[in-house]
Parts: C-alpha cells; sequence; structure tokens
C-alpha cells in the first residue's frame, strides 16, 4: 500500500509528524499480516509434503505444530484483509470466518487438553504412515499456542468493536496473549526445559513464538489511532516517552538475565553473585535510562518556554499594533480583537468577539464576505485589497484589507485571521492629487494648445523673415554688382585723370561693394540650408574632394598641398551641402597659414561605429581652447580681416549642414600647431 494511501485512511491525529508515524505503523501491520501468512503456508506446506526444515527451520528447534501453521495462515490472511479500515463487505465477512476458524481450533485444543480426549483434529494435516505417526502430544499445539489462538480469533472477530465506555477489547485481548507469548519467548531463551511449556508438555517452536508476536503487533498497529497505540505515536512528551523506555524495559531485563545466567552456567560466579550482578546491571542500565530520559525532558522543558515565550511575545505584537488584527472562522463569526480594532472600528473586544463580521461590512459590499469565506474554505490567501468597513457609529472609513487562511495542526483551514488599515486620509490625499492632476493636465492641454498657436505664428513670422531677408539679400546684389562695375569702369577709362587719391578711393569702394556681395552670399547660403528639404544618400567622399580641388584654383598644387589618405570612407549625406563644407574647411586650412608658409592639408577618413568621422588636418596658426567653443557660430571672425579675409559665416554654415545631415562638426587645435577639423556622418552603405 502506498504511504500516501495510508496517511488518507488516518484520522487527523496529532501533527504531521504523528500521522507519518501512523502510516507507518499501518504498513508494518500489512507487512506482518503477509509474514505470518507466509510462514503459515510454508509450514503448513512441510507438514503435508513431510518436509522437515519447512517445520523447525533450524535443526534445533522445535516443530511449529500443522494446526499452528494452519491458524497463522487463517489469522495472517484475516489481519491483512482487515489492514484497510475502509474494507468491503464481502473482505470483512470473509476476515471474520477466518477469524472463527481460529477461535474455533484453538476452543478445541483447550478441550482436548481440559478433557483428557483427543478430537482428532492434530492429524488432520499430516500425511505419515499410522506405524511412523508420533504420540498426539508431541504434534497437538501446545496449552499456551491454542490459548493464544483463542484470544487473537476473538481480537480479530472485534476488531473494530468498542464498548460503552470507548474501551477496544481487542487491544486487551491483544495485550493478554503478548504476556502469555513473552512468557514463552522468556523460557525458549533461557532454555528452562527442552520444549518449553507452562501448562503442557507439548513444545512451543521458537518461530511459533516470533509469529505470535508479529501476529500481535499487526492487530495492534492494523488501528494505530485507537487505544494505547495512539499513545505510543503522538507528539506528546509521555508518547516520547514510552517510545524510549517500553522497548528497553522490556527487552533489557531479558537480556541481562541471559548474560548472568550464562555466566553462572559456566561456573564464573555462583547464584548470589549471579542475582547481584543483574540487580547492579539493572540498575545501571535503568539509571542511564533514567538520565537520558532527564536530559531529554530538560531539553524539550527549554524549547517549551521558548516558545511560550515567543508566542507571547507576538501575542503582544498583534495585540498592540496600530492595525486592526481580528480572527474569525470559517462562519464568519469574530473570535479576537486586538486594541487596533477597538480604536479603528470602535467596538470593544467583549461587544466584537462572538458576533458576525458582517457588523462592520456596509450594505453595499455584503456580497464581498461570502466570497472571501469561500476562498478560505479553499486554503487561499487574499492579498491585499482595498474596500470600505463601517464604525460602530455608522460612519464609513476606507481600509485595506490583507486576509490569511489559519490552519490548525493536520494542516485543515479552520478560520482566517485579518489585518484591516486606515487608508482614508490616503484615499483623500489620491483624490486631491487626481482633481490637482485633472486641473493641471486641462491647463497643461490649454497651455500646449497656445503654445502650438504661438509656435505656429512663429513659424509663418520665420518662413516670412527668411523669405524678406532672402529677397532683400538678393535685390542687394544688383546695386552692389552696378557700384562694383561702374568703379570698375571709372578707374580703367578715367583713372588718369582723377589721380592716385580718386583711384585709390574708387579700389577700396571696389573691394568694399566685393566683400558685401560674398557676406550676402554666404548669408543667402546659411539661410538656404535652413529651409531648403534634402534627401540623404550614399556620397562617395573621395570623389567630391578631388572635384572640389579640380575645380578651386587656390587648392591647386602651385598654392597648396592637399593630401588625401586614400581610401575614404562613404558617408551618408547630401552632396551639394557636403561640397559646401569641404569646401569651406579646404578654404579655411589654406587661408590661415602664417605668411610665407606654404599650406599643406592632409584628409583622411576615420570608422566610428555606425559613423565616418573625416578629418582635415593643417599647418596653420592654430586656434586657442576659449575661441574653439565660439569658432561654430555665425558672423565669428578670431582674426582682424585685414590679415585674414572673410566674413564669419563658414564654419557656421559647415554646423549647419551637419546638423541638417545628421551630424556633428569640431575642431582639435593648439596656438602654433595646426589646426585639426572633423566632421562626423553617418556611415553610407
Amino acid at each position: 500500500m502506498r504511504r500516501n494511501a495510508l496517511i488518507d485512511e488516518l484520522p487527523t491525529v496529532g501533527g504531521a509528524a504523528a500521522r507519518r508515524r501512523l502510516a507507518r505503523c499501518k504498513s508494518f501491520a500489512h507487512g506482518a499480516s503477509l509474514v505470518v501468512l507466509g510462514l503459515g503456508v510454508s509450514v503448513l506446506g512441510g507438514w503435508l509434503f513431510n518436509i522437515d526444515w519447512l517445520k523447525r527451520f533450524h535443526p534445533a528447534w522445535a516443530t511449529m505444530k500443522a494446526n499452528s501453521a494452519f491458524c497463522f495462515s487463517l489469522a495472517g490472511f484475516s489481519l491483512w484483509l482487515l489492514s484497510p479500515r475502509r474494507a468491503t463487505a464481502l473482505k470483512l465477512r470473509l476476515a471474520q470466518a477466518c477469524a472463527l476458524a481460529v477461535t474455533v481450533v484453538g476452543l478445541l485444543t483447550l478441550g482436548e487438553y481440559l478433557s483428557g480426549r483427543d478430537f482428532g483434529i492434530d492429524q488432520l494435516w499430516i500425511r505419515e504412515r499410522p506405524a511412523n505417526a508420533p504420540h498426539r502430544l508431541l504434534v497437538r499445539t501446545a496449552f499456551e499456542t491454542a490459548l493464544s489462538f483463542v484470544l487473537l480469533g476473538l481480537a480479530l472477530l472485534i476488531l473494530d468493536v468498542k464498548t460503552n465506555r470507548g474501551r477496544w477489547l481487542s487491544q486487551y485481548l491483544v495485550l493478554a496473549t503478548a504476556v502469555i507469548t513473552l512468557a514463552a519467548f522468556v523460557g525458549n531463551f533461557y532454555g528452562i526445559a527442552a520444549g518449553y511449556g507452562i501448562v503442557s508438555r507439548a513444545s512451543i517452536a521458537f518461530h511459533t513464538v516470533g509469529a505470535l508476536f508479529l501476529l500481535c503487533l499487526g492487530i495492534l498497529l492494523a488501528r494505530p489511532d485507537r487505544g494505547v497505540i495512539v499513545n505510543f505515536a503522538s507528539d506528546n512528551i509521555g508518547a516520547v516517552l514510552t517510545r524510549r523506555l517500553v522497548p528497553a524495559a522490556l527487552l533489557l531485563p531479558v537480556l541481562v538475565g541471559w548474560l548472568c545466567l550464562a555466566g553462572e552456567q559456566a561456573d564464573l560466579y555462583g547464584p548470589a553473585a549471579s542475582s547481584a550482578l543483574f540487580a547492579t546491571s539493572l540498575l545501571l542500565v535503568f539509571g542511564g535510562l533514567v538520565s537520558w530520559t532527564t536530559h531529554t525532558l530538560n531539553r524539550i522543558d527549554i524549547e517549551r518556554r521558548q516558545a511560550v515565550e515567543a508566542h507571547l511575545q507576538l501575542a503582544a505584537i498583534v495585540e498592540f499594533s496600530d492595525d486592526a488584527i481580528l480572527g474569525k472562522n470559517l462562519d464568519g463569526i469574530i473570535t479576537s480583537w486586538n486594541q487596533g480594532a477597538e480604536r479603528l472600528f470602535g467596538y470593544t473586544a467583549a461587544e466584537a468577539v462572538g458576533r458576525p463580521v458582517s457588523i462592520l461590512i456596509p450594505a453595499d459590499h455584503v456580497n464581498e464576505e461570502p466570497e472571501v469565506l469561500e476562498r478560505l474554505r479553499r486554503g487561499e490567501r487574499i492579498e491585499l485589497y482595498e474596500t470600505a468597513r463601517r464604525r460602530k457609529d455608522g460612519t464609513l472609513l476606507d481600509v485595506a484589507l490583507t486576509v490569511s487562511p489559519v490552519k490548525d495542526s493536520q494542516g485543515r483551514t479552520v478560520g482566517s485571521s485579518q489585518i484591516a488599515r486606515d487608508i482614508t486620509e490616503r484615499k483623500r490625499a489620491e483624490e486631491a492629487l487626481r482633481e490637482s492632476e485633472a486641473r493641471l493636465s486641462k491647463a497643461n492641454e490649454e497651455l500646449e494648445k497656445k503654445v502650438q498657436e504661438r509656435t505656429a505664428k512663429l513659424r509663418e513670422s520665420i518662413t516670412e523673415l527668411e523669405a524678406f531677408s532672402y529677397s532683400l539679400s538678393h535685390d542687394m546684389r544688383a546695386p552692389l554688382r552696378a557700384i562694383r562695375s561702374f568703379s570698375q569702369i571709372v578707374l580703367t577709362e578715367y583713372g588718369e585723370k582723377i589721380g592716385s587719391a580718386g583711384t585709390d578711393l574708387l579700389t577700396k569702394a571696389a573691394d568694399a561693394s566685393g566683400r558685401l556681395d560674398r557676406l550676402i552670399q554666404e548669408v543667402l547660403a546659411f539661410s538656404k540650408l535652413s529651409h531648403q528639404e534634402i534627401k540623404l544618400e550614399t556620397v562617395e567622399v573621395e570623389k567630391l574632394i578631388h572635384r572640389t580641388i579640380h575645380e578651386r584654383p587656390e587648392f591647386q598644387p602651385s598654392d597648396a598641398d592637399i593630401e588625401i589618405q586614400s581610401p575614404l570612407l562613404p558617408v551618408r549625406g547630401h552632396e551639394a551641402s557636403l561640397t559646401q563644407c569641404v569646401t569651406n574647411l579646404l578654404d579655411n586650412g589654406v587661408k590661415f597659414v602664417e605668411r610665407g608658409v606654404r599650406p599643406r592639408i592632409l584628409v583622411r577618413s576615420e570608422a566610428r561605429g555606425n559613423e565616418v568621422r573625416l578629418w582635415f588636418e593643417d599647418n596653420g596658426i592654430g586656434i586657442d581652447k576659449d575661441s574653439q567653443a565660439r569658432l561654430f557660430g555665425i558672423f565669428q571672425q578670431l582674426h582682424p580681416s585685414k590679415a585674414y579675409p572673410g566674413t564669419g559665416i563658414g564654419l557656421a554654415i559647415v554646423r549647419k549642414a551637419a546638423e541638417r545631415m545628421n551630424g556633428t562638426v569640431g575642431v582639435e587645435s593648439e596656438p602654433g600647431k595646426g589646426s585639426h577639423f572633423w566632421l562626423q556622418l553617418p556611415r553610407g552603405v
């Protein structure tokens, strides 16, 4: 039988450990029934087929009688049928028939002894010739064994019968049999006369004694949750002491007495010394048992006191907790009530305990409790949830509840503990917060609407301003070109007539108009970068730079050394915007060198993850750290225009173009050591 099935058969007695012990008892009873049944059948087979070693198992042992083997077979089979508590009606009747047969055989044998007559039942299973048949007393079951079979048969018959006083008579019958069997065992163990018997001259075999012991234990342990056995299997201190002391009290005196007797028979000492040694040995053995038991009791007492202290501490924590903690059974009746519950709900413990928990539930929440109780019966824990409860004065309050099942020592749910925390103030704060959030959200929506409106107006204005500036810049170029052209015509045709002073003024006017025209062109380029739509695609940088150098005279080898470190990695950008960036960076490298120094520029590329950084490294005059921060701003000129002419817009155009192409631009430089400009763009395919 499976252990879990055995545990399920047992009623809820003690804790889990006790139930496991009881299940082991039933397992032992089941096994004992099979062993006794097998022993009886095998010995009976020895008598039927005249196999001597099956009758006695050892040459020095007495034989188990045929009727004894027959009774053991029936008793073992009966116990096996009765081992499951829920035996069917057929099994029960069959088991009782076997038990009755055992009782009848035992009674008939006792009748033979008491009447001195032979009823002929002793030779039923013997298959020897009459001339060789043993004396009837040598094949008859011993008087003690027959009496034991009567008692055990009756015990099996009334195994589940209980008296009006709650007594189980079967157990008393089994204990009486155990006493008879113990006397037979001691006689065999001490060797008091060959073929030991108390009343009769018939012998009791050693394996007969063993089978009787097994049968007694099996019957007692078949129902381990009742009578004397339950006191052995429980968790209380009495059962612990019984499990320790009873085996020693039964076995040690027998063993010590046998050792003393063996020494006396070996002429090691006399009868007086043997008695003294026996008494001294018992004193030492039981003194040790008492000492061991005392140590165990002290340890258990310490653990008990610690458990009591922990229980009192836990009870104090619960009682004086600020939260309301109450207990209730599965019918919803309040069983405990702490001071926090008194403060929260207004009821005293005397007023609340014994009343239904529904006194705390508002009318619109009455459906909660049945569902909670149903979940508790299933052993579920109800996590923190928020609800409403009613105080004694009728006012409602918001609470957060946690409900946990309370289980007994057998693991059955018998009630619940409920922890309630007042969250009314928090709810009010949350409501106020929600209202504030709603007002803030509305204000944000209104603000967002105003921002969108003003942004739209600003974009309109910027578009108009850009269009105006573009138109203005474009329209200004016409008179500037006229001024420059007319100045050059006057210089060409009338230069000698107006003299050197006039010529110098006209040259300055032409140069100024040229510079202003270049400034307007770059402003137009910067403005164009801000609003034009660009399409990004893969650009072969190396081809673009070669083309730019070829188109610009100032970048030719006669005026500057520009080295390209091939291959340059392709980038993703806008070709026209990238051309403008490259042109301005190369122009800076050629322009900003010391007077008399030949410009040298190295162009290279490096991969940086999914991007490419293009370097433009020159041998120019360099830039100090403070000036680098404003270098890429519009109209930023770090040097006088007479020394290094320019508009201050070139690098601003580079920055704007890089941003439009999802890139960045920067510089690493020190005065007198040249500058390393870099342009970083997404990598091309």
